[in-house]
């Protein structure tokens, strides 16, 4: 059994944001944005007996604190898992801070094996396939780690983003995303392949639904160029675009967010409650 502070492996080269605090205003964008639509989801799918939960890939721990809240009631407990040390050290403090004392942080990279000596009613995870190559093995350490008869909560993005009125650098930047998972190997528009993968699991679809936020505030509308600048050196380094198309791309997604005239399409979310089937018995 690994303690909080267990290592795993170097960070993940398929991971393409900063990490920790120098990633906190993009990620607190993006808690506002999307944290309302996890939690109605999550709320209309799970039993309410629930008692333990597994996050995998907990960022800054926005929905592991939520998940304590919700099953401090019923005596229960939330272990979030990362492999990267700096985000578990901001969820440290910030357990430490507000006092909470029914989570559990836990260094490690889900494409090896877990031995936490527990499974678990959930297993709930938000934006981790994008940046995830080995999904065969992921999964069957999700499938280990779940209880029979549990559920596994799973949210991923498409990446089609548009703009009101039209502008070209707002689907271009999307397009170079895409272009650069591809370079390294992972599918960050992977709502589709996420569906077609979900059909071959020995899980049974509980419920699946399609969410979308609208960016029309300056600070809704950052979370385009400061996750666009996160990738600047990633594409000079593919060769997939100059540097004066890239610096350029950023001063418009920059000017895009500050004019009140344009209204932007947050990414379109794919929420998905599976539950796990129980082995069948002779």
């Amino acid at each position: 059994m690994q303690n909080q502070d267990s290592y795993s492996k170097d960070e993940s080269e398929a991971y393409i944001h900063d990490v920790g605090y120098a990633d906190r205003e993009r990620l607190e964008i993006l808690t506002e944005l999307y944290d309302p639509a996890s939690r109605d989801f999550i709320t209309s799918q799970l039993p309410d007996n629930a008692r333990s939960v597994l996050e995998i890939g907990c960022g800054h721990g926005q929905m592991a604190f939520w998940f304590a809240d919700q099953v401090r009631s019923r005596s229960g407990a939330v272990v979030a898992i990362d492999e990267s040390q700096a985000q578990i050290d901001v969820c440290l403090q910030r357990r430490d801070e507000r006092g909470i004392d029914n989570i559990r942080f836990i260094r490690h990279d889900m494409t090896s094996t877990l031995d936490i000596g527990e499974a678990f009613d959930v297993v709930y995870c938000r934006f981790v396939l994008a940046h995830i190559t080995n999904w065969t093995t992921f999964f069957e350490n999700v499938l280990s780690l779940c209880k029979d008869n549990g559920s596994i909560v799973i949210e991923e993005p498409t990446t089609r983003r548009f703009s009101i009125p039209h502008h070209p650098s707002v689907p271009r930047s999307v397009e170079l995303l895409e272009r650069l998972g591809e370079r390294i190997n992972v599918k960050f528009n992977c709502a589709e392949p996420l569906w077609t993968y979900v059909q071959n699991m020995d899980v049974a679809i509980e419920a699946a639904q399609f969410t979308q936020p609208a960016l029309r505030t300056p600070r809704q509308k950052s979370l385009i160029w400061r996750s666009f600048v996160q990738i600047r050196d990633r594409l000079r380094e593919f060769g997939l675009a100059t540097s004066p198309e890239i610096e350029a791309l950023y001063r418009d997604l920059r000017n895009v967010a500050e004019d009140d005239g344009y209204l932007l399409e947050g990414v379109r979310i794919l929420h998905l409650h599976l539950r796990k089937r129980p082995p069948v018995r002779n």
